[in-house]
């Protein structure tokens, strides 16, 4: 029995020892592939093909642990965080050098703000400018057609000028979504077109879908807003059948100066669009309340437009403004009949 024991306790000492090589080796193997791996990563470009990746020994799409994304048929990314530009770069190298981002996604990698309708947008727009049929891809759409201005780079990728990508959009979008991105190319900082080259755009922009609503659109953009709800309010006034009031207008008594959102200034009425942070922030606050006070002290008649006030009572904010206007254009009427008088 002692003996039996005995051999039972060598057999296990056997194993555990040749269990403990095993694991020593295999370790030993993984460190050596994954040094391997990291080695013939750091061979390639961030953005690279089958063909690059076959040239450094593996294969992207058995990557055996490698950190190994595929962003279209045919190209990867070794890199952890992949995002829009990165996956703009992989639809240019599949589509080849002649291709030129286009539309939606031109806009957004402009940063331009986009209605709710396009956001959910994942595919990447590209114009083929050598008028080819590439494969298709179902996370890539290829347009053809040709360029009116002059395409800019961003990232070392063509993407097409902003003024055309807002013309791109025009069949996707309606006539008041069309304004706002008009109003959005044209941002009191940091603008991206002029009034000018939306008018250029629209004007050669023919016999394609989208332009008789470009036409439409255009003579309602203004340069120089901050935000989507300023444009909003705006059309809102037009629609209720007042004229479209000036934007971002400039007041100063020569020391103090002020923009407004928005103005009737033969009137003297302001509207300015109150967004959260106007009074989420105190300092905001108390800034807004100085402000107003000084436009008050000067004449000026001040109206103050939320987020709730656009969704449930447009028709009240109408009714304000012409009020506003009417009882500017009363006191006129009075003291000019009072001068007459005397």
């Amino acid at each position: 029995m002692t003996t039996q024991l005995s051999a039972r306790k060598e057999l296990s000492t056997d194993f555990d020892r040749d269990r403990s090589q095993s694991t020593e080796f295999w370790h030993s193997q993984m460190m050596t592939n994954s040094s391997t791996h990291n080695q013939a990563t750091s061979e390639l470009p961030a953005i690279f093909t089958m063909d690059h990746a076959r040239d450094c020994g593996f294969r992207p799409d058995r990557p055996h642990g490698l950190a190994v994304a595929r962003l279209t048929r045919g190209i990867y990314t070794h890199q952890t965080s992949i995002n829009l530009g990165t996956r703009v770069i992989a639809a240019r190298l599949a589509l080849g050098s002649d291709s030129v981002i286009y539309g939606i996604t031109a806009l957004q990698l402009w940063g331009v703000d986009l209605p709710w309708r396009l956001r959910d947008e994942n595919r990447i727009h590209v114009l083929r400018l050598d008028h080819t049929n590439p494969s298709e891809r179902p996370d890539v759409c290829s347009h053809r057609g040709l360029l009116l201005m002059e395409p800019e780079i961003i990232n070392d990728v063509w993407v097409t000028h902003p003024a055309e990508a807002w013309m791109q959009v025009a069949n996707l979008v309606n006539v008041d979504d069309l304004v706002h991105l008009g109003d959005a190319v044209m941002r009191r900082k940091n603008p991206l077109a002029t009034p000018e080259e939306l008018a250029l755009v629209v004007s050669k922009w023919k016999k394609r879908r989208g332009v008789a609503r470009a036409r439409l659109a255009v003579d309602y953009c203004r340069p120089g807003t901050d935000s989507w709800p300023e444009t909003t309010t705006r059309l809102i006034l037009v629609r209720g059948g007042l004229g479209c009031p000036e934007v971002n207008l400039k007041v100063t008594d020569g020391k103090v100066t002020y923009y407004l959102d928005m103005a009737y200034a033969d009137a003297m009425v302001a509207i300015e669009y109150d967004g959260a942070i106007h009074v989420a922030d105190r300092a905001i606050m108390q800034y807004d309340r100085a402000r107003r006070r000084w436009l008050e002290d000067r004449g000026w008649r001040v109206i103050s437009v939320t987020a709730h006030d656009l969704r449930t009572d447009a028709a009240g904010v109408v009714q304000s403004v012409r009020k506003a206007i009417q009882d500017a254009e009363s006191r006129v009427s009075t003291t000019s009949a009072g001068h007459l008088a005397a």
